[in-house]
């Protein structure tokens, strides 16, 4: 398939990046749901879907953090929880979840 419209291909390519996306994060294979976000972020989805998206995202990675937490595993949570907040700083639970790895690390957890 030979595209000689830009927008034609970025056209082309968002109704492939939101099923990449929605099946991903159906699987929980949060690196790939992470990488399938790019594309409508690139091809000019809408500003607010691609805010969703990030934000759904997120919470996934609040939600994995908490459960590495649990385990006692603080350092995957600690990266779980810097994923999460580079995807969507303002998302529901992040300050509480980080002030839970801080105080299982003994305090010395990055805010």
């Amino acid at each position: 398939l030979v595209l000689n419209d830009g927008v034609a291909g970025e056209a082309a390519l968002l109704p492939a990046a939101r099923p990449c996306y929605d099946d991903a994060l159906r699987a929980n294979r949060l690196v790939r749901t992470e990488a399938c976000l790019d594309a409508p972020d690139q091809v000019g989805d809408s500003r607010a879907s691609v805010l969703q998206a990030r934000n759904r995202l997120a919470m996934r990675w609040i939600a994995v953090g908490e459960e590495r937490l649990r385990a006692g595993e603080i350092a995957t949570a600690q990266r779980a929880l810097n994923t999460a907040r580079s995807l969507d700083p303002s998302a529901d639970g992040l300050d509480a979840f980080a002030e839970r790895i801080r105080m299982a690390s003994g305090g010395s957890a990055q805010r």
